[in-house]
């Protein structure tokens, strides 16, 4: 079969289709649940959920978890100041808009964190810090 760009091109699409699928299917093999949402489960390290309460996928992820929550609905207005005081160590997870995200990442770069996972969720990503 002779390459051609057509031929390239096809393949390449092809690749990039078959990307998102293969990228879930790996996290799924790596937390050993066959099919799973990534996001679904948090992973065991985590010692701070951020959810924000005007969406109701944020709030379900969240739901009934033995974790401190911190809903950044109302953290603009106080200067994250709930975040700030939050002394625990360990890594910290949410599902947020993107503008929270950029705060709540600055302010945990300041403590060392470093971005560990940031998936698009919708309208709302999911991100771990660690």
């Amino acid at each position: 079969m002779k390459l051609t760009r057509r031929v390239l091109l096809q393949r390449a699409m092809l690749a990039m289709a078959a990307l998102p699928i293969m990228r879930a299917d790996a996290s799924d093999a790596r937390e050993g649940r066959p099919g799973a949402d990534s996001a679904a489960a948090l992973p065991r390290d985590v010692t701070l959920w951020l959810c924000d309460s005007r969406s109701a996928a944020s709030v379900a992820l969240g739901a009934g978890r033995a974790l401190p929550v911190i809903d950044v609905a109302g953290q603009a207005a106080c200067r994250w100041q709930q975040l700030r005081a939050h002394s625990g160590s360990g890594a910290v997870a949410g599902l947020t808009r993107w503008s929270d995200l950029v705060q709540v990442r600055g302010l945990l770069q300041e403590r060392g964190l470093r971005m560990r996972v940031e998936q698009a969720r919708g309208p709302l990503f999911y991100w771990e810090m660690a």
